[in-house]
């Protein structure tokens, strides 16, 4: 485990990479990274894989669930103040399909990764008519947190790592890691 780290590292210029097994493992270290445990809020979305609420009750925190937009699968940020107390110490989103992007068949969509809609999205801003089409192929694998910005397309069966950062075209087959991601020798 410590080499593929080493290498991970090395490709990406990372000080530090920490590889998981899964991605319920990834959404755990980040809210172990922000602190969050007993007696703490965590605001997620009410549509989400059950992977998202195991890792904030194993923390020993308490999920508040929030309805998403129904056009976006998003939690609703004009509405989310109301839910934010003394002991919220995070937000988790799901992830947001917008209408122009195409998800192929047997698509992996890992826990909390984004689709962005425009290239410099801005939360309470109507923008629909900048949205930029997005095309995830065929059998395409897209890690926890890893985000894609708008207007690409992800070859077949690419391989996206959790984290990763995408601002332009993947090859078919590509595996991709890093912020900005870059695509790995091996």
């Amino acid at each position: 485990m410590h080499e593929i780290e080493d290498r991970l590292s090395a490709f990406t210029g990372a000080k530090h990479c920490i590889a998981v097994a899964s991605c319920a493992e990834a959404l755990l270290i980040s809210l172990m990274t922000l602190g969050v445990g007993p007696g703490n809020e965590v605001i997620t979305a009410s549509f989400t894989f059950v992977a998202t609420v195991e890792v904030i009750v194993l923390l020993g925190a308490t999920p508040v669930f929030f309805n998403i937009e129904p056009d976006t699968c998003n939690i609703d940020a004009r509405r989310i103040e109301a839910k934010i107390t003394a002991k919220t110490k995070a937000m988790q989103n799901n992830v947001s399909i917008y209408d122009a992007v195409t998800l192929e068949g047997d698509v992996l969509c890992g826990p909390s990764m984004v689709f962005t809609n425009v290239h410099n999205p801005r939360s309470a801003v109507t923008r629909q008519n900048e949205y930029c089409r997005t095309l995830i192929k065929r059998g395409a694998t897209i890690g926890a947190n890893a985000t894609i910005v708008c207007g690409v397309t992800l070859g077949d069966y690419a391989f996206i790592a959790a984290g990763a950062v995408i601002t332009k075209d993947v090859k078919p087959y590509a595996l991709m890691a890093g912020v900005p991601a870059a695509r790995s020798a091996g």
